[in-house]
């Protein structure tokens, strides 16, 4: 008989459970849940990236502001509860930025919204615990903090000496920040900026780009600025708007004159200067194609011909919908109205339809 080494027998690793599941398994489509509709997903690892001097500082606090108000973004539903801004950089103009604020909103800026401005180092894992904790617990005079939204601004401040263009440098930044992500159980924004070819995107190693759950561009469009939306794992790509910075002035400084700074002002209505053929989503474009082909239907059932300059002529916004949303073959039954709906409401948006009131057309040719 075997004698069998007690050691050998007392390491022996208890086996691993492994789930197998069918797809039956799966009873109910689980819904995104969404920090901002369409744009942010709750929880998410997120970006804004820009060129300096853009406005992307602006618009993520413009953003703090309507998520701590639980008010409209550009239109799209909020999840309304704490945000933490963490300013590592221009603090002095971001003090001015929210008195300007307040003075062009006529309110208080949103207490719901705490700033940070000591320096954190996102790419040491205790820093991001530590400051987490610390957003949890408050300032221990009771002032507790929930937070459904953590900004950093910027991310190069929050991790100086890494090497941006390393794969090993930047899985450091990117475990820090989930890391904070984890530990407050908030989404997390990064403010960053593009490489020096602005057309690749993201500065840096595209593991960045790869970890991040959406994506905000900023860039200049024309004489108002644009944002748009061109990652979401969880949405559909190719949503953006438009704004301008408009400026304000406020009090009196020492040398007599008053402080100036700006706020974010939507621009809709504007036609952009950067013209797209086609849009980017694949829900768009077939609600488009679908569009066009009912939109040519009805203008000449209703008038018999087909000329351009009918081209006026349009179709109620609800029966548009009824038509088009049969043509979303990807989408389950249940939410095919509702992405229809999203994607006619972009197209108009973007150019490719126009709306007069409450009736959608093609538009008018050039």
């Amino acid at each position: 008989m075997t004698t069998r080494d007690p050691l050998r027998i007392s390491v022996v690793e208890k086996e691993k459970e492994f789930h197998l599941y069918r797809a039956s398994d799966f009873h109910d489509l689980l819904e995104s849940r969404w920090l901002v509709e369409e744009i942010f997903p709750e929880q998410g690892l997120l970006c804004v990236y820009g060129s300096s001097g853009v406005g992307k500082s602006f618009l993520c606090l413009d953003l703090a502001a309507a998520v701590a108000e639980g008010v409209d973004w550009f239109g799209h539903p909020t999840q309304q509860g704490d945000v933490v801004y963490v300013a590592l950089e221009g603090q002095a103009g971001l003090r001015l930025r929210v008195k300007i604020w307040e003075t062009y909103h006529g309110r208080p800026f949103p207490s719901g919204v705490r700033f940070v401005f000591d320096d954190f180092f996102i790419n040491e894992l205790k820093e991001p615990r530590q400051l987490g904790l610390k957003i949890l617990h408050g300032n221990g005079s009771g002032d507790y903090c929930d937070p459904v939204l953590v900004i950093i601004d910027t991310l190069n401040r929050a991790a100086p000496g890494s090497d941006e263009n390393s794969c090993a440098d930047m899985n450091g930044i990117i475990a820090g920040a989930t890391m904070l992500k984890m530990t407050t159980e908030a989404a997390v924004l990064l403010i960053h900026h593009p490489g020096k070819d602005a057309t690749r995107g993201l500065r840096g190693h595209s593991s960045l780009h790869a970890a991040l759950d959406a994506v905000v561009e900023v860039d200049n469009d024309g004489e108002v600025i644009r944002w748009r939306l061109v990652k979401s794992k969880d949405g559909e790509s190719g949503i953006g708007h438009r704004f301008k910075l408009k400026p304000v002035e406020f009090g009196i400084s020492s040398s007599g004159k008053p402080y100036k700074s700006c706020v974010v002002e939507s621009v809709e209505g504007y036609v952009s200067a950067k013209p797209e053929s086609r849009p980017s989503g694949v829900n768009q474009n077939a609600v488009l194609d679908a569009a066009r082909e009912f939109l040519i239907q009805h203008r000449v059932e209703r008038f018999d011909v087909d000329f351009p300059d009918k081209s006026f002529v349009g179709m109620p916004f609800n029966d548009l919908l009824s038509l088009v949303c049969n043509r979303l073959n990807n989408v389950p039954q249940s939410h095919r109205k509702d992405r229809a709906r999203q994607a006619l409401r972009r197209l108009c948006e973007m150019g490719f339809l126009a709306a007069d009131g409450e009736y959608v057309t093609l538009p008018m040719p050039e």
